[in-house]
Formats: C-alpha cells, sequence, structure tokens
C-alpha cells in the first residue's frame, strides 16, 4: 500500500486526480482497501462535511479537498482555503477552475501571529526552528504571509465554523494557538493531520492535549494518514 500510495503521489495534480480521490471518497463502488488510505474520507471520519457548513481548509496545497468540501457545503456554505505557497496556490486555482463561488482563497499560513514566516520546501518537519510546507524548490527556503485564524476570520466578519481542517507539515501546534478563541467559542468539528514529526514523535499527542484544554474531546485515528480528531461534547 505505501508503495502505491507513491506512486499516486507522483502523479501530478490535476482535476482529473482529484476526481479520483472524490470517487473513493464518495462512491460505495470504491474499494475498502482504497477508502481507508483516503485522507478524504479520514477527515470525515467522526462527522461529514453538512450543506450550508463553514469549513476552514488549512493547507489548502492543490485543492483536494478545497473544492471536496465547496461541493458538500452548497451555495449556503463556504470554504475558507488558506495556502502560502505559490506553487500551491497556482494550481489550487487551476483545479477551482473560476466554478467554486462559495471557496475564499486567503494567501497565507496558519500561524500564532501575524507577518512573514521563512519556511523550508519540500521536506518533512520542522528544520532548523523552520516551518515546512510542501511545495517550492527542495532543500530551498520560502518566506510567506501567515496570520492566526482568529484575526483572519474578525477581518472576514466571520463568527462561527463548522470544521477546521489542517495539513500543514508540523506547523499545526503554533496554528492551534492562533485559533484558540475560535475553537472556545465554537462546536467546531476539528480534524488535524497529525503524522508530521515534532522532537522525534508525531504531533498528535499535543494536539490532542491542547484541544482537550479547551473543552473538546479527542482521539486520533486513521493510521493511514493520521488525524487528530477534536469535537465538543453535546
Amino acid at each position: 500500500m505505501g508503495l502505491m500510495q507513491s506512486l499516486f503521489d507522483k502523479i501530478p495534480e490535476n482535476r482529473a486526480k482529484n476526481a479520483f480521490r472524490f470517487w473513493v471518497a464518495q462512491s460505495p463502488m470504491a474499494p475498502h482497501f482504497l477508502r481507508r488510505t483516503c485522507p478524504l474520507v479520514g477527515y470525515e471520519y467522526f462527522r461529514e462535511i453538512q450543506p450550508g457548513d463553514i469549513v476552514v481548509d488549512a493547507g489548502a496545497f492543490t485543492g483536494d479537498y478545497t473544492v471536496y468540501a465547496s461541493r458538500k457545503v452548497g451555495s449556503t456554505g463556504k470554504v475558507l482555503a488558506f495556502e502560502p505557497d505559490p506553487q500551491n496556490l497556482e494550481r489550487l486555482r487551476a483545479n477551482l477552475c473560476g466554478e467554486m463561488d462559495n471557496v475564499i482563497i486567503i494567501e497565507k499560513g496558519l500561524w500564532n501571529s501575524e507577518g512573514d514566516l521563512t519556511f523550508r520546501a519540500g521536506t518533512e518537519g520542522f528544520t532548523s526552528g523552520a516551518a515546512c510546507i510542501s511545495g517550492g524548490v527542495d532543500g530551498q527556503d520560502l518566506t510567506v504571509k501567515v496570520t492566526r485564524l482568529d484575526t483572519e476570520l474578525e477581518r472576514l466578519g466571520i463568527s462561527k465554523i463548522n470544521v477546521l481542517k489542517m495539513d500543514i507539515e508540523g506547523a499545526e501546534l503554533e496554528a492551534l494557538k492562533g485559533c484558540e478563541q475560535t475553537l472556545k467559542n465554537n462546536q467546531a468539528n476539528v480534524c488535524i493531520a497529525s503524522y508530521h514529526m515534532r522532537d522525534g514523535e508525531n504531533t498528535s499527542r499535543r494536539v490532542e492535549k491542547q484541544l482537550r484544554e479547551w473543552g473538546y474531546n479527542t482521539i486520533s485515528a486513521f493510521p493511514c494518514h493520521l488525524t487528530a480528531y477534536g469535537w465538543k461534547p453535546s
């Protein structure tokens, strides 16, 4: 399965590749062995996206989850796609093809402060104190704009979100700090890719700890794309 996923990852990002992902996530005909490796399935492990939802897609990459969420929230919902990498943004817009009127692209990464941050492109985890991002030119630094989710939602006049999805290559611990008021004040469903390595371990334990401090129930699951989930008790 690892080899199959590796070969799939080498295929350039495009609409056809996304269409295959969507088929795996939604079709009852999709084989189980594919569904259990599909991140789109993993993000909805505890709650499916509903029509009218406000969804935050942090680490939109080239738009697979963005387009998927856009179709599910419909005309009454909204998807906020955070992506700081210029190459990823170009492909994200191409995959949206101007069809998704309910998507707002924010050309920033999520962090615990406002400003500029230098990322190391094409690496996994943190390198010499610099955050990492997929995309760009491998091994080269890339300076991008970052923002706090609390601040950006205030700018947009959005007080409520239903889903917070993150896949931001190890920066999730800092990004969560910038989401504190949003998560404390909402009954948001949280799904954070937490297989990224920090200090010799994946980030799931620390993500769960932070969410519990803010009143969330938490669990990490979906081992093929380890994800930390959070939800508030009813």
